[in-house]
C-alpha cells in the first residue's frame, strides 16, 4: 500500500509549493506513518503524504500542468509526457533509452519534472 503514496522526498517539494489537501496518510511530528481517513488539517511539524493521483490533481488545478505515460512498443516500457501551456515535451532518463521507463518511473520522472518546472517558474 504504501507504493500508492508519493516519497517523503516528493511530499516535502509538494508542501512546499502549497500542497495541503486531506491525505490518507501522514508523517506525524514523530515521523510515524500514520493512516488516517480524515485527517484534513495538519500541524506545521506534519507532513501530509498525497497518492500519487492527488499529486498529478494538484499539479493540474493550481499550476496548469499535466502529465501522462504513454506505453512504448515494447511490453513493459513507457513514455512519460510532461506538458501545459508552456510546456510540451518528452521527459527521460533510463538504462534502455532517453525516453524509456517502467511505469513506476514514469511516474516519478512526471513528478520531479512537475516539482522542476514550477520551481523554476517561481525563480
Amino acid at each position: 500500500m504504501n507504493k500508492e503514496f508519493v516519497s517523503y522526498k516528493l511530499a516535502l517539494e509538494l508542501k512546499e509549493l502549497g500542497f495541503d489537501e486531506p491525505c490518507l496518510a501522514y508523517r506525524d511530528c514523530d515521523w510515524n506513518f500514520i493512516f488516517s481517513h480524515n485527517k484534513n488539517t495538519f500541524l506545521e511539524c506534519e507532513l501530509p503524504l498525497p497518492l500519487y493521483q492527488q499529486a498529478f490533481r494538484f499539479f493540474r488545478e493550481k499550476y496548469g500542468l499535466d502529465c501522462f505515460i504513454d506505453r512504448g512498443g515494447i511490453k513493459g516500457i513507457y513514455h512519460a509526457f510532461v506538458g501545459g501551456s508552456e510546456h510540451g515535451f518528452l521527459y527521460g532518463n533510463n538504462r534502455n533509452s532517453p525516453s524509456e521507463f517502467t511505469y513506476e518511473e514514469a511516474e516519478l520522472a512526471c513528478l520531479e519534472k512537475l516539482i522542476e518546472i514550477v520551481k523554476e517558474n517561481k525563480k
